[in-house]
């Protein structure tokens, strides 16, 4: 028989897991763009 605990709190986890991999492709993403940004001011002027 299955639990219903044991079913929610593999819901709970799946989606915990999921918030944090949605938080760090955020920050990836924001980290990339002030790289970016950085290289777009040591480039020289033309």
């Amino acid at each position: 028989m299955v639990d219903i605990a044991n079913l929610a709190a593999g819901s709970f986890g799946a989606t915990a897991a999921q918030n944090q991999s949605q938080a760090a492709t955020t920050v990836l993403k924001q980290n990339l763009d002030s790289q970016k940004a950085v290289l777009k001011l040591l480039e020289p002027s033309p």
